[in-house]
């Protein structure tokens, strides 16, 4: 599938690559520095003072903790537009999708607060987006250690089973958006089903990241540790992916000043090139 094999890197290996292609998901240590790590807690710490027009929090209180979540932020927080330009986010996300380019297609932070109970369900991100293609990676770097208590788990290898699974909605884990899609269906319930599936998951320290498809099943538990999980997200597309603005209007983020049409490559201001292959 898509380029040559010769796609690695010392950011990324022909191993990666393999486990990303056949798994959906892979886990690379040590891929950001602390400068990075620094700008992104400021970032982030920015973002929760002033958070933009597309954020939102779910449920919570100060007994059961919640879920801060913002996106579409890089072109008024300096630090995220570093991040998803000048880091190694973006060169990764192409490498592994065996890309010869990369357009940043929205960035996202996610905090969960120490103690949260309610978990992330069980989802793929493509149904959420208006985007379309096979060339769709977000690189999730935490900026605090990741445990069984708060870690993402994916349904491996389940970015190729070629189904489209109807988006729950994060406020109420258990319930669907009330939305008709064609081709799209229920989520099997994993948590019942565990013998029956693959599950990848795993512990991680700050500068290590997480790469995974817009397909691949995952979901996480709440966060039942003293501190917040911080981490601040990468979504990048490459050569295939196209703008599917036609897919849904219920769901984010939304991009009201796209001028794309459904079918047209991603690209233009909104989702700029940040990343070119050069050999």
């Amino acid at each position: 599938m898509g380029a040559p094999a010769n796609t690695a890197s010392p950011l990324v290996s022909d191993d990666a690559i393999a486990a990303y292609e056949r798994d959906g998901a892979v886990c690379l240590r040590g891929a950001f520095g602390p400068e990075w790590l620094d700008l992104a807690a400021r970032g982030i710490e920015r973002n929760l003072t002033s958070p933009g027009h597309r954020f939102r929090y779910y449920g919570g209180s100060k007994e059961t903790g919640g879920f801060f979540q913002d996106s579409c932020s890089w072109q008024r927080i300096a630090e995220y537009r570093a991040f998803a330009f000048e880091s190694p986010a973006a060169e990764i996300a192409a490498r592994l999708m065996r890309a010869t380019r990369a357009h940043l297609f929205f960035d996202n932070i996610m905090v969960k607060d120490p103690g949260t109970e309610a978990p992330t369900p069980w989802h793929q991100d493509v149904p959420y987006w208006p985007i379309a293609g096979d060339q769709v990676a977000s690189v999730w770097v935490p900026l605090d250690p990741i445990s069984s208590e708060n870690r993402l788990t994916f349904v491996r290898g389940s970015h190729r089973w070629g189904k489209n699974f109807i988006p729950k909605n994060f406020s109420k884990p258990t319930e669907y958006y009330d939305i008709v899609l064609p081709g799209f269906e229920r989520m099997p319930d994993f948590d019942s089903r565990r013998d029956a599936f693959n599950f990848l998951a795993w512990d991680m320290a700050p500068g290590d990241c997480l790469v995974f498809h817009g397909a691949v099943v995952h979901g996480a538990p709440g966060n039942r540790t003293t501190r917040p999980r911080r981490a601040i997200i990468m979504r990048y597309s490459g050569d295939d992916a196209v703008y599917a603005g036609d897919k849904h209007d219920q769901l984010g983020p939304p991009f009201p000043n796209c001028t794309l049409k459904s079918g047209e490559p991603i690209g233009g201001p909104l989702f700029p090139e940040v990343w070119r292959r050069r050999h």
